[in-house]
């Protein structure tokens, strides 16, 4: 009822000869325009039209433009997840028109695609504009994309060629997708761009690979790691990352703090290793801030995915604990310290009212 009286009212709108019925991209009706007809006429008035002088008609906005349909239907289309969750149908399209195809439930319930028309459809798609396209924002668009359907090494090296791409976003965006994908064979491909091998370098066509790049690299390798099962693979980045937390001290800071937070993406096999070198640099008062900061959030993360052992869950409230405490302490690496303690703790844990203690009384005595 309400879309008929709108439609009305705009039908009489054009009729009448009111101006400015504009429809944007996202179907906003800014309604007639304030300016008088540029018409004058003796004795009315400048910008009136005289009595017998004929004034043209503005037929309104063009009905048959997308615009139009979209300024009535966008409600059904704009938020889709909110709808399923209140019951509300949402339209369902086939793929001539918007490309679903049958949809399947996934998620919290919102429609996607199926793997049919993914394979038959999507996927030829995002190679072909990849081979093609010239545009940086759907180059990037696209292998993100790529990579996040996954399971093909084909994907592999749809994406590798962006790797030596003069343009730096393209080689940070291609990194990324590469760890994305999670193919075990990019393993060492990533690890050179991280350590700045000489094989890296020409994966760059440079002499050195740019930092911002290995610093995705390693961002790549902590999402490999996350993805493979294979015990080795992740063994193998974990020494990868280790080195560049405990031994190369001249890296970037950008590529430590990676290193950090990638640690906790997954689970070492050799776990105590990566423990114990997080929490050195978290007890290490001559580290960089920024990357001890990190520290004490990665560690509650890695202590997550091995279901918090009660010893060493003890031990690292008990420290990060005492960190908040310190008045000499970092304000980052006392607020990484908060979030740790809210991973580790819950109702249900012993030091659920320690722990609540402390963050009561950190916040009583923060300032405004």
């Amino acid at each position: 009822m309400r879309s008929a009286l709108i439609a009305a009212t705009v039908l009489l709108a054009g009729a009448f000869g009111l101006r400015g019925v504009t429809l944007g991209h996202g179907g906003v009706y800014r309604g007639p325009g304030d300016t008088v007809p540029p018409h004058g006429a003796p004795g009315r008035g400048p910008g009136f039209p005289g009595l017998h002088e004929s004034v043209a008609l503005d037929p309104g906005p063009p009905f048959e433009k997308w615009q139009f349909w979209w300024e009535f239907n966008r409600d059904l289309f704009l938020d889709p997840g909110e709808r399923i969750a209140a019951g509300i149908p949402v339209p369902q399209s086939g793929p001539s028109t918007s490309g679903r195809g049958e949809a399947r439930k996934g998620g919290r319930g919102v429609p996607r695609p199926g793997a049919e028309l993914i394979r038959e459809i999507v996927v030829p798609f995002l190679l072909q504009t990849l081979r093609n396209e010239k545009k940086r924002e759907l180059l990037d668009s696209s292998m993100i994309a790529l990579a996040r359907i996954g399971g093909e090494d084909a994907y592999v090296d749809a994406i590798t060629p962006f790797l030596c791409d003069p343009n730096l976003t393209l080689v940070e965006t291609a990194t990324i997708s590469l760890g994305i994908l999670g193919r075990p064979r990019v393993e060492p491909m990533l690890k050179n761009l991280v350590l700045n091998s000489p094989e890296g370098c020409a994966s760059v066509g440079k002499y050195e690979v740019p930092y911002r790049v290995r610093a995705f690299a390693t961002y790549g390798l902590g999402l490999l790691a996350h993805a493979v099962a294979d015990a080795g693979v992740r063994q193998e980045i974990a020494a990868t990352l280790l080195g560049l937390i405990k031994e190369d001290r001249s890296s970037a800071k950008d590529i430590r703090v990676a290193a950090t937070i990638c640690l906790g993406l997954f689970d070492d096999p050799e776990q105590d290793r990566s423990l114990s070198a997080r929490m050195e640099v978290f007890e290490n008062q001559d580290e960089d801030e920024v990357v001890r900061a990190h520290a004490p959030v990665a560690v509650a993360k890695a202590l997550n995915l091995r279901r918090n052992p009660p010893l060493l869950v003890a031990n690292c409230v008990k420290k990060f604990t005492v960190a908040i405490e310190e008045r000499r302490e970092k304000d980052r690496v006392k607020e990484s310290c908060v979030l740790a303690l809210g991973l580790l703790t819950d109702p249900k844990s012993p030091h659920y009212a320690e722990v609540l203690k402390v963050l009561e009384k950190t916040l009583q005595e923060a300032p405004e």
